[in-house]
């Protein structure tokens, strides 16, 4: 990884990413979700303010976990057009979607929090992230392949759109039963950070060489629509 992070398409594509997502349309998003957590919240049954609050942003990263090759229309044209070291380009766009999701979490958790009948302490906060931390790997293994078979031009409001998120969400809810095992176990927390670093391990050895080889041999399953 140090490697990476000197390499200058790293931070070229890591930088943009970022710059992108400032003026991303589908930041709207966010619009519709805050007061939907904010009313969630408020219900006396609701549980921890920071699930809805992982929702929302899972919701809001989903184009760039599920479609990391079309951010922009033209991205993908633009990036095969280039001499892309691909290994490059994907550990930059994922892990930059990795610090917008903790981003996100921070961002979005503070207000719907703060209207929650039970108000998330540092425990909490401490739970979530470290639950965010062991399906963050999964999620984007599975968003390198899903972006490759099905990659899509734009992201928005379509009724293709809310599909994505939806199986975003339940492939989030079936990555979230290990923690749900783990975090009943004694000391639990260390068993977490190994399964989250097995996953990092998995991330950085199998799917990133994965994606790298679907794209240089140009043999990816599906095309843009």
């Amino acid at each position: 990884m140090p490697s990476l992070v000197r390499d200058l398409q790293f931070r070229a594509v890591f930088r943009a990413e970022f710059l992108h997502f400032a003026r991303d349309p589908v930041l709207f998003r966010g619009a519709l979700l805050i007061p939907c957590s904010i009313l969630f919240v408020v219900w006396e049954y609701s549980g921890s303010p920071l699930v809805p609050a992982i929702g929302s942003a899972l919701t809001i990263l989903e184009p760039r976990l599920n479609n990391f090759l079309y951010t922009s229309p033209r991205e993908g044209e633009a990036l095969s057009l280039l001499p892309s070291r691909w290994r490059s380009v994907v550990a930059a766009k994922n892990t930059a979607s990795a610090l917008l999701l903790f981003l996100l979490l921070f961002l979005l958790g503070i207000p719907i929090g703060f209207f929650a009948l039970h108000p998330a302490g540092a425990k909490l906060w401490g739970e979530a992230a470290l639950c965010l931390l062991t399906i963050l790997f999964p999620l984007l293994h599975l968003g390198n392949l899903h972006s490759l078979q099905h990659p899509r031009r734009e992201a928005g409001w379509s009724l293709g759109d809310l599909a994505e998120v939806v199986l975003l969400l339940l492939t989030a809810g079936v990555a979230v039963i290990p923690y749900a095992i783990l975090s009943s176990l004694p000391h639990s927390t260390l068993w977490c950070l190994l399964y989250a670093g097995a996953g990092a391990l998995f991330w950085w050895g199998v799917s990133l060489p994965q994606a790298e080889r679907l794209l240089r041999t140009g043999r990816v399953p599906g095309k843009a629509t």
